[in-house]
């Protein structure tokens, strides 16, 4: 009699346990089993969401159960339920191109806007290209010649002065140079010498400031370039009777100093010693270009 209980009791015991596993059996299995051919992925989602109805069951943060898809808020989360649980039996083409869904699209919009903002937001040029690059990949990658890198200017120790002409509106451009030297003018006053490029009112000249005076008219000054033989020939002294300008073709003087590194000068002030002093030339090619283009020659 007990044995006969026991076995009324187990068999009612499976009988539940069949017919809820029944429950849990998907109402449309075959559809099921064809779902997991289509390879569209909105297709596939369709067919899934008509063969399996929704339960009541709260979603949960990991893929428990496959009662679960149904309860999942977006498209792509019910696919990736429905594909962890039913795999996929198609073998997606790799040189095939799929059409995206428009579920899809607006997906790929908000991602592009998310990154397009973390791109734009990101401070290293090198990062924030490839960044982009990412974002936005070319299909056809061109074979650009790369281009001649120029060299950075480096205009030396040469100081830039721009302004505009009250005369003709022109641009004056001065560019100046301070010796690595100074000297001691007959007051016991320590100056630097300072020579100047200038164009003003489209004409170009050649001064050298001693800063000290120099007497009326004009005098003698000595000069050489680099490992040049020197040369000593007369320069106009300026009105205020310290600087002295170049008597001859300024261009011409302008461009042996742009070939020349350094530049030794050496002059005698009124009544007194001679004093000598040298200018690094160097960087008065990348200086000019502004001087040049206001003066209109190369």
């Amino acid at each position: 009699m007990k044995k006969s209980f026991v076995f009324i009791v187990t068999f009612l015991a499976a009988s539940v346990s069949l017919a809820t596993h029944a429950q849990e059996e998907p109402s449309d299995f075959k559809g099921v089993l064809q779902c997991r051919t289509i390879e569209d992925s909105s297709q596939r989602l369709s067919c899934y969401d008509n063969s399996i109805p929704p339960t009541r069951t709260k979603s949960a943060k990991k893929f428990e159960s496959r009662d679960q898809c149904p309860d999942e808020k977006t498209d792509e989360g019910r696919l990736t339920c429905y594909d962890r649980f039913f795999s996929p039996t198609f073998k997606p083409a790799s040189s095939a191109k799929t059409t995206p869904s428009g579920s899809e699209v607006g997906k790929n919009e908000v991602i592009s806007k998310e990154k397009l903002i973390e791109c734009r937001s990101e401070i290293n040029g090198t990062k924030r290209l490839a960044c982009y690059d990412k974002l936005f990949p070319q299909d056809i990658k061109e074979e650009v010649a790369p281009a001649a890198v120029e060299p950075a200017q480096n205009p030396g120790k040469w100081l830039t002065h721009i302004t505009t002409s009250p005369v003709d509106d022109s641009k004056n451009v001065v560019l100046m140079l301070p010796s690595n030297d100074s000297i001691r003018t007959p007051y016991g006053e320590t100056v630097t010498p300072t020579i100047f490029v200038a164009c003003r009112e489209k004409k170009t000249e050649v001064f050298i400031n001693w800063d000290v005076y120099l007497g009326l008219e004009e005098t003698s000054m000595l000069y050489r370039f680099d490992k040049q033989k020197a040369v000593e020939r007369s320069w106009s002294i300026s009105t205020d009777t310290k600087a002295v300008f170049y008597s001859g073709r300024d261009i011409d003087f302008v461009k042996a100093m742009t070939k020349a590194d350094k530049m030794f000068a050496r002059i005698t002030p009124y009544n007194e010693s001679p004093v000598s002093v040298t200018f690094d030339l160097a960087g008065l090619n990348s200086a000019l270009k502004p001087l040049q283009q206001a003066c209109g020659w190369k």
